[in-house]
This record gives structure tokens, sequence and C-alpha cells, in this order.
């Protein structure tokens, strides 16, 4: 059986990869060369090169869907184009003139013949053939792009049984109902939510007030870059009389640079306010609250005589004009929103894109959302927002003008500006109204080195889910019935809930690009935040962490809780799974005599030997690190003598951030259980480099190996115990005054 035409015009493509050829070219090609394909590749190769050193036009260039296309009408319909059937009679041509020389082509052939042939180029197509699926005589089958270069390609250096699958990735998605926004995001939509009348007041003022906003101006990567849109800061008249607190914090809103005093809601502005607050409060009570959020008892009642919950006190005002101007990814800084805030804003077409935690990357990708802002259009960035999403202000490609419906108030007294401002307008007002939380005010705000207040940032590529909840989170801040979060293909495993916060030096931004590198982990216990909606003392930021390892050799999650001593509250819960025996009881040990929870399972390559042990400790010490946070108001040193019988072992930890480690184990038995003595040292070592911490552990006595072994452990155990106690202060326990 001779080659049909596809299967020619498949080899032929593939010998003068990466060119990429019209298929006209391509018949006339395996024409002038009597169907012989390494001859006709050879034919374009050195014309194609030709052409190009002559410095000619280069022919178009295909794409794999012209050559793969083998319907009849296409491939005749052209007028350029040979008649295939020319070359299929030069192919039967060729082939009598073999079956005189011998066995065809397609003729059975052994399996080491074949590949030989394969490799050469003669038996190509056979091996091609032999590979397609069945075709029918009445109608041929177009080949997919994938499937002729699975058939065509030699297969990359890194494929193989352990390549992993690329991920799922997703188109952008506009969102244009509030519906659509629910579902996918921790948002609300709300459309016409002012009176028209008073929405082009406010638009008007805003207008007006814009012609002395200012472009900010902050120091990025060694040079000075501005914003592409104005922008202000308003705080409202009822903070005003909060004094300098306010103000301050309201002049370091921006990129750490210190602004002028703000000026307060102008009358529109503080009319609408009062109706955005009203919506906000009654959508936040339709959700679940975080236990982070600001649990305030108000007094004050709304108009339904419910407690009102959020405050509009300051508000942000942007003015974007034209279709370029705009501002790209990112997330509020929370320095003085305090963690999970609510945040109200009016803009045009706003963008928001996940985070996606470092340990999902392999199994998820991010996907951007489109939300398109008419005027008199609100979004409700609900709790959870700025630590899952960040967002945007994207450009676009045409903007409608907007025709106010009423015109300018008499108030504003600029007769010209009034005239101006009436007119179509291509720009666009963005006011963000926030809630500044007492309890976040600016003389709690920790300043750095460089004497400029940090800021507050969350932790968004390490998140968790909620151990306290028999139901996943759902994205805005509540629960669905069934427990799933609200990304339909998204549902499994999906983590919603922040780990940490950091306090940060932001000096760098105004300061030439230089700061301090001032870092710390936010404690709200001991920085004496709230109340907060829910109780601190489950927080998973206090004393707790949870983490995976995943390697080429192992695949290991731990989930600590430090402060599980009695008198805590908290049950202690201890699960080990290593896959073996003794290395189980060993980390039992260590958990148990600390008073910590833990609960470890790794699944890892046994059947080579018991090294990923180590990775057992890495993850540990990891994971302890994270639950600790900063070294603030813990007694730092601990020292464990722990016997056994005969055995006696001594501890001594310093949490102190200088990894070290020695070991004076003598142990002399090759293995105990099936784990290899030379890596109990090593476990050890692991586990104060991953930590931060140094560590000296010494066996004192004792013959019995497991003895020796099992006492150095729970003096550990004992040593972290008393290294991790509170103090009952806040200081950090070094004369630097830094760990």
């Amino acid at each position: 059986m001779d080659e049909d035409t596809d299967t020619l015009l498949a080899l032929l493509s593939s010998l003068i990869h990466p060119l990429a050829l019209d298929q006209e070219l391509l018949i006339d090609a395996l024409a002038r060369c009597e169907g012989h394909v390494e001859t006709a590749a050879k034919l374009l190769t050195s014309e194609t090169q030709g052409r190009l050193a002559k410095g000619k036009k280069r022919q178009r260039i295909a794409d794999l869907d012209d050559w793969l296309e083998t319907s009849p009408t296409k491939s005749r319909s052209s007028t350029k184009c040979r008649d295939v059937s020319e070359l299929s009679s030069k192919k039967s041509q060729i082939a009598l003139k073999e079956k005189a020389k011998g066995p065809s082509r397609t003729s059975k052939l052994g399996t080491n013949e074949s590949l030989r042939r394969t490799d050469t180029g003669e038996g190509a197509s056979s091996a091609v053939l032999s590979n397609l699926p069945p075709r029918s005589s009445s109608k041929v089958r177009n080949v997919t792009n994938d499937e002729l270069l699975t058939i065509l390609r030699p297969p990359n250096s890194s494929e193989g049984a352990s390549k992993q699958l690329s991920l799922a990735r997703f188109p952008p998605l506009t969102l244009s109902t509030p519906a659509l926004v629910a579902q996918y995001t921790p948002c609300t939509l709300h459309n016409s939510i002012l009176p028209p009348e008073l929405a082009c007041r406010l638009f008007y003022t805003m207008m007006d007030e814009s012609r002395t906003w200012q472009r900010n101006q902050w120091w990025l990567f060694d040079r000075v870059v501005e914003s592409p849109h104005r922008t202000s800061f308003y705080i409202r008249r009822t903070s005003v009389s909060e004094g300098k607190d306010m103000r301050e914090a309201a002049q370091y809103w921006y990129n750490g640079r210190q602004t002028s005093s703000p000026a307060a809601f102008p009358p529109a502005m503080e009319e609408a306010c009062e109706i955005i607050e009203r919506i906000v409060n009654a959508e936040m009570r339709k959700r679940k609250r975080f236990s982070l959020e600001w649990g305030g008892d108000s007094s004050e009642v709304d108009d339904t005589r419910e407690k009102i919950i959020w405050r509009a006190n300051v508000a942000a005002s942007n003015c974007y004009e034209g279709t370029k101007e705009s501002v790209g990814f990112h997330s509020d800084q929370l320095t003085y929103l305090g963690p999970y805030p609510t945040i109200a804003r009016t803009t045009r077409t706003f963008r928001l894109r996940e985070v996606i935690p470092v340990d999902e990357r392999d199994r998820r990708s991010a996907r951007t959302f489109n939300v398109p802002l008419r005027h008199n259009s609100l979004i409700i960035m609900h709790a959870s927002t700025q630590e899952v999403f960040k967002h945007a202000v994207p450009p676009q490609a045409t903007i409608d003008m907007f025709h106010p419906p009423f015109p300018p108030p008499a108030s504003l007294s600029d007769d010209e500006a009034n005239g101006n401002i009436s007119k179509p307008s291509n720009a666009r007002i963005n006011i963000t109204f926030r809630f500044y939380r007492p309890d976040f005010c600016a003389s709690t705000t920790p300043h750095c080195r460089c004497g400029v207040p940090c800021i507050l940032r969350p932790d968004m590529k390490n998140r968790y889910t909620d151990i306290n909840s028999d139901r996943t989170p759902s994205t805005n801040g509540g629960t669905t019935e069934t427990g799933k979060s609200r990304y339909p293909q998204q549902d499994v495993g999906r983590k919603g809930l922040v780990a940490k916060y950091w306090w940060t030096c932001y000096a760098g931004a105004q300061n030439d690009g230089k700061g301090c590198g001032y870092w710390k982990t936010m404690d709200v216990k001991a920085e004496r935040r709230g109340p907060f909606v829910g109780d601190i003392n489950n927080y998973s930021d206090s004393t707790s962490a949870e983490i995976e390892r995943k390697t080429n050799e192992t695949q290991i999650a731990v989930k600590i809780d430090l402060d599980c001593q009695p008198g805590s509250g908290k049950k202690q819960e201890i699960s080990i799974s290593t896959g073996i025996g003794f290395l189980d009881h060993m980390f039992h040990a260590l958990a148990k005599h600390s008073g910590m929870s833990l609960t470890m399972t790794c699944k890892g390559d046994l059947w080579i030997d018991d090294h990923h042990t180590a990775d057992n400790a890495i993850a540990l010490g990891t994971a302890f690190k994270m639950a600790l946070g900063e070294v603030r108001g813990i007694r730092r040193y601990g020292t464990g003598f722990a016997p056994l019988d005969e055995a006696l072992s001594r501890a001594v930890i310093d949490i102190c951030s200088r990894p070290y480690c020695v070991t004076d184990l003598g142990l002399k038995r090759e293995k105990i259980g099936d784990l290899s003595t030379e890596m109990i040292p090593h476990i050890f070592y692991s586990f104060a480099i991953a930590s931060g911490v140094t560590l000296h552990v010494d066996v004192l006595r004792g013959e019995n190996d497991h003895h020796r072994a099992e006492s150095a452990f729970k003096a550990l155990a004992l040593a972290i115990r008393q290294a991790i106690e509170r103090t009952g202060g806040d200081d950090v326990p070094s004369t630097k005054g830094v760990l």
C-alpha cells in the first residue's frame, strides 16, 4: 500500500521544521522529487535559504492548520496548486520501480528493521501510518496538531513517566451581572446606588476638586515612578475631631509618602457616604464574618434598628482621564485598615486576579475577572479580598463619553470650570470608602529604623483552610450550603485564610529607594489589637502553621500548633505517619513532651532507603518557625534533661535566627528498627537549620541505642517547651532589639 498525499505532506513538514510553508509549495516539491520526502525536504530548505540570502520577499509563513487541512475542496480549488492526481500517478510509478527491485517499503518488516528505516526516513511513513487511526474510504480525517506533534516530534528530555500535566489556563472572564460577581469573587456589585441627581452632583464636585489633585511619585528599582492618574485623600467630618492621630494616618496613606493634611468630605460625598454605608452594612450582615474582622461594640443603629458594624471614615479619590490612565495589580495596604477589611469603591472597569498559594501552584492557575462598572455603580470588596486577590483598574481600548444628565450645581463658584465639567467627558472618578480601625490607629503603628511608619501586608502566598470549621470558607467570607467555595472549577482544597501578616519598612518608596529592611510578624495579642469578631485564641496566626513540602522523592504535609499544653484550652492531637515506625515513635515523643499538636504525613521512596527522614525534619522545622512567628515575648533559651532507664540526654536550644547544630549521640548500631542511626544526627541538624535555631544535643550516658535516641528526642522536646514559654511581656529577648 502506498503512502497517501496527506501522510507525505506531514512527513515533509516534520523534516523541514521549523520552516512552515504553504501546502502548495510542499506538493510542488514532492512532485518535482517524484514523491521522495527527504529529497523534497532538502530542496525546500536550500531554496528557502537562497531566497533569504538574496534578500527576496519571504513566503507567507503558514501554521500547522494550513498544511494539516485535508479537505478535497480546499486542496483542489487552488488554481496555483498542481493536481494531486498527478502526484499520485508519479507515486505509482515509483512503487512499480521498487517492486521490480525487491519488497515494497510498506510490506511487513521486523521490529528492528522497521525502526531502522524510520530513523533514516525510509520507513517513516509506514511507522506514522501504523499509529494513525483507521481512515474512512469516503471521508478524509483531519489530524489535529496535538496528534501530529505526538507522532512526528521526538520526545522532549523532560518528558517521561514523571512529566506533570500542564495546568488548565482559564481565559479572562467578564462578570457583567451582580450574580456573576458574587459567584466568582468575594465582592458584590450594586448598580444605580445613588439618586441620579446626587450621582451627577457628586461627579461634578469631584471633577472640580480634581483640578488640585496630584500624581503620586515613589521610588521603584532605583528610579522615580509616577502614578498615571491624579489622586487625593479625604477624611470624614466626624473623624476630623479625632485630631492628630487620624490626620497622621491619612498623611501616610499612599506608598509611605507623607502628604499634606487631608481635606474633609465635601457635602455631596458625605451625602453619598451615608447611603453607601447602609448598603455595605446590609451586605455584611448576610455573610459569615472572619475572626480577625473588627468586632467593636457600636451603640449606633441604623434606620432598621440594626447595629452599625462598618463606618466609612476616610476615602481615597482618583481621577482617570481617557483610556490610558490606569493602575496595575496590587492589594491595598492594611496599615490602618487591619486584617480582613471591607472596602466600598466606585470606579470604571475593575479587574481581579487571585494570588495562588505556593503549595497549590502545581495544581491550579489563577484566573482574571473583569467587572465593568458604569456610572453610579458600586463594588463592595468584602473581607478576604485583600488577602486573596489583587485588583487593578486597567487601561481600555475605547471608552464612552459620559454625558451628565443634570447640570452642575450652583455651589460650584468657578463659571469657567462649570462650563468645562458639564461637557461630555471621558474622565472617570473613583472613590474608595474605607474604615480606619481604632485599634490600628497611627499611634500604634510600629516605626522602622528609618523613623517612618511601617506598612502591614498579608502573607498572600501561604494560606490555610479553616481548621476550626467543618465547612470550607467561601471567598466572600461565608460558606455555601454544601460547604464548597464559590469557585466552581476550584472547589477542592482551596485555601482562603491568611496565616501571617507582616509589618515591613516602606521608607524606600520615598527615600531614594533605600530602606532599613525592618520586618516583623504582627502579633495581635502582644500588640493588643481588637476587639475582633472571633476568638483570637483559636486564630492560626498565634501558634499554628500548616505546610506541604514536595520534592521528586517525597511528599510531606505538616500541621503544627505549639500551644497545646495543659491550661491552653486546646486538645493536643498527634498523628504521625512517615513510613518508618521508629521515626514515627520519635516524632510522637517530641510532640507529646513539648506540648504541641502535630500531624505529619509522608510519602517517600522508601524502596531506595530512609534518606527522606531529613525532609521530614526540614518540613517540621519550617512549620515550627512559621508557627512561632517573630521572636518576641518568649524565653528564647531552653534546656532539657531526659532519662530513659540507663540513658541520659541533654538538649539546649536558642531560638535566635542563627541556625547551628552540634550533636554527640554515640550510637553504635547500624539501625534501630527501620531507621538508620546515621540519619538521627541529620534529623536534628535539618530541624535546626530549617527552624533557624542553635541546637546542642548530647547523650551523656547509656548502653541501649534505642534508649539513647529516644532520650535525646525527649530532651529536645523539654528544651523547646521551655524556650517558647511566654514571659508575659512583648520585648525581643536580645540586647540588639531584633532577632
